[in-house]
C-alpha cells in the first residue's frame, strides 16, 4: 500500500465522518456550528455593519415616542413629593 491510497482512504474517511457528523449532530458539529453564529455576531457588532441583535424593525407596531421632561405630558402625573425650595 503506498502512500498516496493511504492519505486518499484517510481523507475520505475524514470527509465522510464530516458529513455524519453535520447530519446527526455528533462531536464537532454543534461546536464549529456555535462557533461560526458568535463570530458573525461578534464581527457584525465590530464593525458597525448591521443592527444588534435585539433591534428588529417591526411593520405593525407604533414608533416610541419620546419623553420630553421639561413638557406637559398627556395623562396623570403623579407627585410623590414637594421640595421647600427648588433644587434643580
Amino acid at each position: 500500500m503506498n502512500r498516496y491510497t493511504f492519505y486518499s482512504s484517510l481523507l475520505i474517511l475524514c470527509f465522510t465522518y464530516g458529513m455524519a457528523a453535520q447530519k446527526y449532530q455528533l462531536f464537532p458539529a454543534p461546536l464549529i456550528h456555535s462557533l461560526v453564529v458568535n463570530a458573525k455576531l461578534a464581527l457584525n457588532e465590530l464593525s458597525g455593519d448591521s443592527k444588534t441583535w435585539y433591534y428588529v424593525e417591526a411593520k405593525n407596531r407604533p414608533m416610541i415616542s419620546d419623553y420630553k421632561p421639561e413638557a406637559v405630558q398627556p395623562g396623570s402625573t403623579l407627585i410623590t413629593g414637594i421640595a421647600a425650595t427648588a433644587s434643580w
